[in-house]
């Protein structure tokens, strides 16, 4: 196996991995007893970083955070929660000290600097 499959197959099993998960309460339905759970994938690719990266550095942190809950937010089997269409709604219609709190909760899983150089 080369190098680049080495690498591949690394980002693979990352991608597979066990999924994390925040729960949002303010986001539940007020008639049920049942909590909003936002999964959301431990390792994701650079193109979706890219994505939400751009915003981040133009300076427009919200955006940023609006961008990484469409790329990353997702249901327990998998499937998207937010498609780039629900930017606009996302950003003037949706409590951003919530959105901050689910994309606070995602970089806790991110590899930092130190811990990628160790590998």
């Amino acid at each position: 196996m080369d190098h680049l499959e080495h690498a591949k197959s690394n980002f693979k099993r990352k991608l597979s991995g066990e999924m994390g998960y925040i729960d949002v309460p303010e986001w539940s339905d007020a008639e049920s007893t049942t909590i909003m759970r936002i999964y959301f994938k431990k390792a994701v690719t650079m193109k979706a970083q890219e994505k939400w990266m751009i915003f981040y550095n133009k300076g427009l942190l919200m955006r940023a955070g609006v961008e990484r809950l469409i790329q990353c937010a997702v249901d327990v089997d998998g499937a998207a929660m937010f498609r780039p269409v629900h930017a606009t709604e996302l950003m003037t219609s949706v409590d951003s000290s919530v959105v901050s709190k689910i994309v606070e909760a995602m970089s806790e899983h991110d590899d930092d600097l130190e811990d990628i150089e160790k590998k």
